[in-house]
This record gives C-alpha cells, structure tokens and sequence, in this order.
C-alpha cells in the first residue's frame, strides 16, 4: 500500500479519531480542574514542555494544580489539528489554540504563578486580568496498548494578549454559567443520561 493509500485507509481514520478525541480531553480537562482526565492523554511516562513546567505527568498535574488555583475562568479552544503518522504506531501531530482565561489577585506574599504567567506589571496590578494566548501544541502521539496518547508535548505560544483588566460586566442572572469542576451543569447533565457508570 502507497504511502497517500495508508494515510486515507478505514485504519487510520480511526487513528486519527482517537487522536483527536485525547486532544478534546486535554481541553475539557484543564478547563474544568479534571486532574484525573488528564492522566488519560498522556503515557504515564510521558514528557510536558508547558514552558513555565517541563517535566513528566505527576508534576504536569500538580503544576496545573496550583496554577489553575486563581484562574476563575479557562477555554481552551482547539483549532486546526494537522497529524502525520510516522509508521503505524507513532504520530507528529499540531494543533492550534487559543486559550481564553482571567488571572483572580493572588495574595501579595506569593504572586509566583501570576508573574510566570503574566509578568510582573499585571501580576502586581491587584487583579482580574483577562487573557487570550494563542500556542500550539506539537506531540508525539503514541499507541501502546492500543492506546493512543502523548509521550511528548511541547507548547509553541505565538503571543499573550490582555482583553482587559479589573471587573467585567456581570453575566444575566438567568443564564447558565460556567463552573470549574464537577457543579459544572455538564457533568449534572452527564450524571443524568449516564448515571453512576461515568
């Protein structure tokens, strides 16, 4: 079988699909303080370049842990996802994204992770601030076990953007808003159809 012939077969429109799923996972989990998801995107020896954290999964998680502490808002947004497998069970795959989050003021005695993520002039400005990043994320996906997921990630930021600083409007009282974690009326709407077995 061609090259072009492999890459559009049944078999690898599968590949593609869970690959693609495990990239939908990362975004909903660290959108939602899902710590235990994210563990199903990654090889448990897998390596993270986030920048600001580069190490292996057990600290990723504990990183984004107290990372996402004063971050009140987070939307990862995917965009373009480009895969190109590199024999049948490894692949170099891109994804554009654009991540849209509000810093909360951290107490004035550890404004760490705030400077990491914003420099020291916003951190130190009292909070909110609100910000779009627009990164890509270029893995090695592998499949182990007939799983596919990341042995390595580096995040690639092309920017970092200030939407505003200080109080936004307040959303209408009637309308459903967000939460960061399970009382997110998603997983009450998960619970609904899937019971206990999720």
């Amino acid at each position: 079988m061609s090259g072009q012939q492999d890459m559009d077969s049944d078999a690898r429109l599968e590949d593609r699909h869970y690959i693609n799923e495990a990239l939908r996972r990362w975004a909903r989990a660290v959108d939602r303080r899902d710590w235990p998801l994210v563990r199903t995107v990654f090889h448990a020896d897998g390596y993270d370049d986030h920048g600001m954290y580069k190490g292996g999964v057990d600290g990723l998680i504990a990183w984004l842990e107290e990372r996402h502490k004063n971050i009140t808002q987070s939307m990862h947004v995917l965009g373009n996802v480009f895969i190109e497998f590199a024999g049948r069970d490894a692949a170099v795959v891109e994804t554009y994204v654009v991540a849209y989050q509000r810093y909360e003021a951290q107490s004035p005695d550890d404004l760490s992770q705030l400077v990491a993520a914003l420099g020291e002039a916003l951190a130190a400005g009292g909070g909110p601030v609100d910000v779009m990043m627009p990164a890509r994320y270029v893995d090695v996906f592998e499949r182990r076990e007939g799983r596919w997921r990341i042995a390595e990630r580096t995040t690639i930021f092309e920017g970092r953007y200030v939407l505003s600083t200080g109080a936004s409007p307040a959303l209408d009282p009637n309308w459903t808003v967000g939460r960061r974690d399970d009382t997110d009326a998603l997983y009450g709407m998960r619970a609904r159809l899937f019971g206990a077995q999720r």
